[in-house]
């Protein structure tokens, strides 16, 4: 598969999550327009500054530096919510929508096993044949 086809499949499934953060702001903020402001500002600024402090770390040390970067602040930034956002249990929660769930993950399934099934064939995302050397196709899986 193409790096760019790759890339947005990525970004289409990127864009099939909801942040929740933005939804905290809404929920708990009463003056929205403030709190939102910011909140894009530091995600806009957090796009900007990942790649950035992701080479650093990999200058620095190595690429495994990256994933306990973000395991370490992931770990903190969980056990900050559970001490600082308030609970917001729904007394009345909607049902589980179980055949958008079922359909959702056939959906995204389906577009991996499609790349994966080009990737090991040679095509390419405009479905002819890639122009690649025969010896640089992945291997199986």
């Amino acid at each position: 598969m193409t790096p760019w086809c790759d890339r947005a499949l990525d970004r289409v499934e990127a864009g099939r999550r909801r942040n929740p953060s933005a939804g905290l702001v809404r929920r708990f903020c009463p003056d929205r327009a403030k709190p939102l402001g910011a909140w894009a500002d530091v995600s806009g600024l957090a796009l900007a500054l990942g790649p950035v402090v992701g080479g650093l770390l990999v200058g620095a040390f190595d690429w495994r530096a990256v994933f306990w970067f973000n395991l370490t602040l992931g770990a903190v930034l969980f056990f900050a919510a559970l001490w600082f956002v308030p609970e917001s249990a729904d007394p009345q929660p909607g049902r589980l929508d179980l055949a958008g769930f079922v359909l959702d993950t056939a959906l995204l399934v389906s577009a991996i096993l499609i790349g994966v099934a080009a990737a090991i064939t040679g095509l390419s995302a405009s479905g002819l044949p890639s122009r690649r050397p025969a010896d640089t196709r992945p291997s199986t899986v």
